[in-house]
């Protein structure tokens, strides 16, 4: 993954999940020291910007919808909990394989 496709499917998977009004940056970087996490995303509703790192490591497409998500549900409550995180899991993967990965 490069950071061009990155950034690319950053802007298909907004179009997809509606949030075309959000300024989104992403970047790649490096592993997280936590096996289990693949991604993060801080966010300003008030302004509604946000960044997203998807670590190297990680399915980059993948990651970075489950990061999306987190703005598209934001409205629902932002919990952190398990059962939210395996929710958006499953949406995230759910949606990309009905899209078809990106070549």
């Amino acid at each position: 993954m490069t950071q061009a496709k990155l950034e690319r499917l950053c802007n298909a998977w907004k179009r997809r999940l509606r949030l075309q009004d959000w300024t989104v940056s992403v970047s790649l970087t490096p592993a997280d020291p936590n096996p289990e996490t693949f991604g993060s995303c801080k966010y300003d509703v008030l302004n509604q910007k946000a960044g997203i790192e998807v670590y190297n490591d990680a399915d980059a497409e993948l990651t970075l919808v489950h990061e999306l998500l987190h703005l598209r549900l934001m409205p629902f409550g932002d919990d952190d909990t398990n059962e939210r995180q395996a929710a958006m899991n499953l949406l995230a993967e759910s949606l990309v394989r009905g899209y078809g990965k990106a070549k």
